[in-house]
């Protein structure tokens, strides 16, 4: 999946609407192991609209977050993954999250290859 950036138009409203669209196939499907992984363009550990809404939909669905990242500085931890840099800017922070509703599903993931990391 690929949730909008900052900055897109009516970025809010595109979030809800695929959430609410996710919602319908947990819903439908909610004997399965459900795997949502990818882009959400919001770190989801900092206190922002777009990080509420995911988190209050993972959490109400009953998903897992896989790979929590993120320190007080931006920095990620060696225990963490980071999946975007930007060497130029010295930045580095992680928006690609995998969630389950086994935790036990998703036991890791990496990032591949950083350079295609656009």
């Amino acid at each position: 999946m690929y949730l909008p950036c900052v900055g897109s138009t009516n970025r809010m409203c595109v979030i809800e609407e695929i959430l609410c669209e996710l919602n319908d196939y947990i819903c439908k499907y909610n004997d399965r192991h459900i795997i949502i992984g990818g882009d959400f363009n919001t770190d989801l550990d900092k206190v922002n609209l777009a990080s509420d809404i995911i988190n209050k939909f993972a959490a109400t669905n009953n998903l897992h977050r896989r790979g929590k990242l993120s320190t007080s500085d931006g920095m990620c931890r060696s225990d963490t993954q980071c999946t975007y840099y930007d060497d130029s800017r010295c930045v580095q922070s992680a928006l690609d999250f995998f969630f389950t509703n086994d935790s036990g599903t998703v036991l890791s993931f990496e990032l591949l290859d950083r350079v295609m990391n656009l």
